[in-house]
């Protein structure tokens, strides 16, 4: 179970066309989500932290870290940006072109050695959002400007197996003309974040809690109090029968 990727088995899966992921599999009995994301995250830098359950008390069986993105797609409104780090691929795009685009371009080989996730998109679609498929009014114009589409693009994945206590670090490789030169670099760079995670030690309790944050709000707690109690009135009235009230902060 605790293989590698071999180059013969990447010179396999580069035949078929897609990019390939580069993978390792290691032991992670005494290793958690949490410390390897402190571990291998870079203060600023983009990266993602993804748990899941299979219900109110079950831990799902994957937990998800990516980090150092290749793309980002942002946009306000239908308008897109591309960047790749901190230079601006491309601008003033239209957003769902853009993305189609670049998810095109984002085929992984499979393979039964794969965790669900080695690589791709990982952001967020902002209620607002739904004005790209729908003509709706918007009535919240000149407020706080917020991307409707945020969405990176992560090449490097670790996969913690929680059933078999094990972590894949993969990363997604285009092979080239020199899929064996690709294959050595992108092996290089699992093995450094397998060096890493293997230097991570347990962290000790924390001996004080968290300091309160002071949070600013866009709506003060009497006005949106306001706003729930007519929703109520609209719902018992019969005008509605949903409504999502938020506040940014």
């Amino acid at each position: 179970m605790f293989e590698r990727m071999s180059c013969d088995q990447f010179e396999r899966q580069a035949a078929t066309g897609r990019r390939v992921a580069v993978f390792r599999h290691v032991v992670a009995d005494l290793l958690t989500p949490v410390a390897a994301f402190g571990a291998l995250n870079q203060p600023g830098a983009s990266a993602f932290l993804l748990e899941s359950s299979d219900g109110a008390r079950d831990v799902g069986r994957y937990s998800f870290l990516g980090f150092e993105p290749s793309l980002r797609v942002v946009s306000l409104g239908r308008r897109a940006e591309l960047w790749s780090g901190a230079e601006r691929l491309d601008a003033d795009a239209d957003v769902l072109v853009v993305l189609r685009r670049v998810l095109a371009r984002q085929q992984v080989a499979p393979g039964p050695e794969l965790p669900p996730l080695v690589g791709g998109a990982v952001g967020t679609l902002a209620y607002d959002a739904v004005r790209l498929w729908e003509r709706l009014p918007d009535r919240h114009a000149g407020e706080v400007a917020l991307p409707e589409v945020e969405f990176s693009f992560f090449d490097t994945v670790v996969a913690f197996d929680h059933l078999r206590h094990t972590a894949t670090i993969s990363h997604v490789v285009e092979p080239g003309a020199r899929p064996r030169e690709a294959f050595g670099r992108a092996m290089e760079k699992v093995d450094q974040i397998a060096a890493l995670l293997a230097a991570t030690s347990p962290q000790p309790f924390a001996a004080e809690g968290c300091a309160a944050a002071e949070v600013e709000t866009d709506l003060d707690d009497a006005t949106y109090e306001r706003l729930v109690r007519r929703a109520k009135e609209y719902i018992l009235a019969g005008d509605i029968f949903q409504v999502v009230l938020s506040r940014c902060f």
